[in-house]
């Protein structure tokens, strides 16, 4: 199982909201589990990563504001595939995002 790289946003907040399953995320160097009915804000220029640590799970996910975001996961869908490092790096710098880190891994 993988999250996304640890990465901070220029000019979003982020909300997430578990509907299903448990999920851990990073917060700067502070490492918070969710699970079902569970919520985490992330401000802008924190970075965070997160990961699915249940077989299965379900997020209710929020920015604000949206900016470019429906964009930038067109533009990863459309690849067709997983992207390299550097693609992944230009992209989400295209669209206000730094990725800073590696993805969480599960211990």
């Amino acid at each position: 199982k993988t999250g996304p790289a640890l990465h901070v946003h220029l000019e979003q907040d982020e909300v997430f909201y578990v509907v299903e399953g448990t999920f851990l995320f990073q917060l700067g160097e502070e490492f918070h589990e969710l699970g079902s009915g569970d919520t985490i804000f992330l401000p802008r220029n924190i970075p965070h990563p997160w990961i699915q640590t249940s077989d299965r799970g379900k997020l209710v996910y929020l920015l604000q504001p949206a900016f470019k975001m429906e964009e930038f996961f067109q533009t990863m869908h459309d690849l067709g595939r997983a992207p390299t490092a550097e693609e992944a790096q230009k992209i989400s710098l295209d669209h206000g995002i730094k990725n800073v880190g590696p993805p969480l891994t599960l211990r």
